[in-house]
């Protein structure tokens, strides 16, 4: 039987844009300085497996299906949420806390919604995320090169957003509203409901629509009301 010699494998071309998982493993300096002037696709057993791209090319990408997939639980995720936060209800709701935010509410927003919805445990591991997180920077609306804003600010709009009780109740509405997403089979969330359950309950006007568990109807943050909705 004939045995694969590693050292008798002829030298990487460095003009290819193609390479196996062996080329990577044998010439990784190679391959990487490769990649810093065109995308190298790597395959394995003929099968494409990865691509490897400059720092300089993935942070330029401007195109989202670019950066986040579109079998990503954060595309119907957007879908399910972005009508709601475009309607007259949800601005209206946050007009006694807007002038107090420094980003934009429907930003802060989709953060802490990622903190429920990942079981982010902190503030700054959640600024963290969305340092290098390219979908979830995607998914509050930070695009290609935009760093990410400070994290004094930042933390800053979470727990003022927080304080107030509309906001917060628009909030957990949109949460209920993407259930469907959420809960999907698809979906990689890691859903921390007793999180969002402690956002109300810091609000008397809230605390006693907070369910000790999913109602009959499958609300899990807070129990319907007659007053207006984010719909």
């Amino acid at each position: 039987m004939e045995t694969t010699n590693k050292g008798s494998r002829s030298p990487l071309d460095p003009h290819v844009s193609k390479v196996s998982l062996l080329d990577v493993d044998m010439n990784v300096s190679k391959v990487f300085a490769m990649a810093r002037k065109r995308p190298i696709t790597v395959f394995r057993y003929r099968s494409p497996y990865a691509v490897i791209v400059s720092h300089d090319t993935w942070v330029c990408t401007t195109k989202p299906s670019a950066i986040v997939p579109l079998r990503s639980p954060l595309v119907p995720l957007n879908d399910a949420i972005e009508h709601a936060q475009q309607t007259q209800a949800w601005s209206f709701g946050l007009t006694a806390v807007f002038p107090r935010l420094l980003l934009e509410p429907a930003t802060i927003a989709r953060a802490l919604m990622l903190q429920v919805l990942y079981s982010i445990p902190t503030e700054a591991t959640l600024h963290d995320q969305l340092t290098f997180n390219r979908a979830f920077r995607w998914f509050v609306g930070l695009h290609g090169e935009t760093p990410v804003w400070d994290s004094g600010p930042f933390v800053q709009d979470l727990r003022t957003l927080l304080e107030d009780d509309r906001a917060v109740e628009l909030l957990l509405e949109l949460l209920q509203r993407a259930m469907p997403v959420i809960t999907s089979p698809e979906s990689d969330f890691k859903l921390n409901i007793a999180l969002a359950r402690a956002w109300a309950l810091r609000h008397p006007r809230l605390d006693k629509r907070v369910p000790s568990q999913a109602s009959h109807d499958g609300r899990l943050f807070l129990m319907p009301h007659p007053g207006p909705s984010v719909a």
